[in-house]
């Protein structure tokens, strides 16, 4: 047998080894899925329904109580590059037209400039001229913004959403803090001036997250957060303009705090999460656990919860595949 003759069976053989094992390593893609809660008697707490699409978008979602009662179904519509135009929310006193239905707005560039609801309110977003998310409105059918958010970033970062009334006036604040790796560390609310609670994140060697904990003040004081005032104009509309005049709020640390309950996550060799546990600090002998159990395509389809190794709750997912 000559050089070629040998060459042109070897590459058949090994195209036809890596076609096969591309083959067996394709994730299809997913049709539905039909997710049923079982509570601790094992008896079904809650149903829902997910249809997607080919390009693996949401189409429908429906929610059912235990008994198969309808609570709520919501519909998604897209335009021609795949991105959502219509979402539909219908009440089952009347499942024939929807309720409430949002129409997503976008411009030449793909970016979203507005949200219109057609019901009693509707909700814009503002961008900046990067397409950077800025601000958020709340408008009446009488054209009155009845709330707003601003968003405050620092080296592109998400440092603050700070949240307005009305009358203009602050009524809550969310802080995030970030380390060298520009992963969230820590998470600060505030409503009214006043921390309710704190968040902290640690993460694994692959940068995930690997605890998370949750604070509250030790002993709560009626002392009060450092807020930067916020200036605009007559209208209260957002601009540009109105951001940058914006500044963080000054973080400021308890003096002391306690921890209210840390989660501790663990991850298989896929960096798949396939367990979290959730230990209480006013319940110390109390330990939650979530485990998760894939298919062949690591898709979770069943999570089970317990309480101090007793069985709590079940989830399981049915998957349907193309």
């Amino acid at each position: 047998m000559n050089n070629s003759q040998f060459i042109k069976p070897l590459i058949f053989h090994l195209f036809f080894i890596l076609f096969s094992f591309g083959q067996e390593n394709t994730t299809p893609k997913i049709k539905s899925i039909e997710k049923i809660t079982f509570n601790e008697d094992n008896l079904q707490k809650e149903i829902s329904y997910q249809s997607f699409n080919l390009n693996e978008k949401m189409t429908s979602f429906q929610l059912l109580s235990g008994d198969s009662t309808h609570i709520f179904r919501r519909s998604y519509k897209y335009n021609g590059k795949g991105l959502l135009k219509y979402e539909e929310w219908y009440n089952f006193e009347d499942d024939t037209l929807p309720s409430q239905k949002i129409e997503t707005v976008y411009n030449r560039d793909d970016v979203i400039i507005q949200k219109r609801t057609y019901s009693d309110f509707k909700k814009q977003k503002i961008l900046n001229e990067d397409g950077i998310l800025i601000g958020r409105k709340t408008i009446s059918n009488s054209g009155k913004i009845t709330d707003r958010e601003l968003y405050v970033y620092d080296n592109d970062l998400l440092v603050e959403i700070r949240s307005l009334d009305r009358n203009d006036s602050v009524y809550g604040n969310k802080l995030f803090k970030y380390n060298k790796l520009k992963q969230l560390i820590e998470e600060i609310n505030i409503s009214n001036n006043i921390t309710q609670s704190k968040i902290e994140y640690q993460y694994n060697a692959e940068r995930k997250i690997k605890v998370r904990s949750y604070f509250i003040e030790k002993e709560k004081k009626e002392k009060k957060e450092k807020i930067q005032p916020i200036e605009n104009d007559e209208e209260i509309e957002l601009t540009i303009d109105d951001t940058e005049q914006t500044y963080p709020n000054k973080w400021e640390d308890w003096e002391e705090k306690e921890l209210y309950d840390s989660k501790i996550y663990s991850y298989n060799d896929k960096g798949e999460i396939i367990q979290n546990k959730t230990k209480k600090v006013n319940q110390p002998d109390v330990v939650f656990e979530m485990n998760y159990e894939y298919d062949k395509f690591n898709n979770w389809i069943k999570l089970t919860m317990t309480r101090n190794k007793s069985f709590w709750a079940t989830v399981i997912r049915k998957i349907e595949y193309y």
